[in-house]
């Protein structure tokens, strides 16, 4: 594991929040690579060696390999509020394209039940993280420009994830 993510991965712990690291790595699914392509390397080679970077009570975790492969102990999918979007398009062609666009563009990252049903993703275009919430996931706001940076607003309890975590 790279330093500066070993760093703030202690950090995270130090915050209260649950790191746990697979013994060996797990490759991510096919499917999920197939459908984010452009993950970049660093992250895929972090998300591949951790089992669990779940905060204190719960409510609030990252997205890993155990959630891309469905081995993790949570009660919801890795894309749960991309099929909950799905499902509200109902038989909406268009709006079911929209919905599956945005999500093909934004990688799940952090997923929250803490004060509703919310994430933090990735953006194709920028590799910034942004913030959604329920009903409209597909409306968000910029939190950190990294996935690094992410964690570090987390241990910190950055007030843009107010609600988040």
């Amino acid at each position: 594991m790279d330093a500066k993510y070993a760093d703030a991965l202690g950090r995270l712990r130090r915050a209260g929040w649950r790191v746990e690291l697979l013994p060996q790595p797990l490759a991510i699914p096919d499917e999920v690579l197939r459908r984010y392509p452009w993950m970049p390397a660093e992250h895929r080679t972090l998300v591949e060696e951790l089992r669990g970077v779940v905060s204190l009570d719960e409510r609030a975790w990252v997205v890993t390999v155990a959630e891309f492969s469905s081995t993790s102990d949570g009660a919801y999918a890795w894309n749960e509020w991309e099929v909950q979007s799905l499902d509200a398009a109902g038989s909406d062609d268009e709006w079911r394209r929209a919905v599956r666009g945005f999500w093909d563009d934004h990688l799940p990252v952090l997923m929250s039940v803490r004060s509703g049903y919310a994430y933090c993703a990735m953006e194709r275009s920028s590799g910034r993280i942004v913030r959604g919430d329920e009903p409209e996931y597909e409306v968000t706001t910029p939190v950190a420009s990294s996935f690094l940076e992410l964690l570090q607003v987390i241990a910190d309890r950055g007030p843009e994830l107010h609600g988040l975590i």
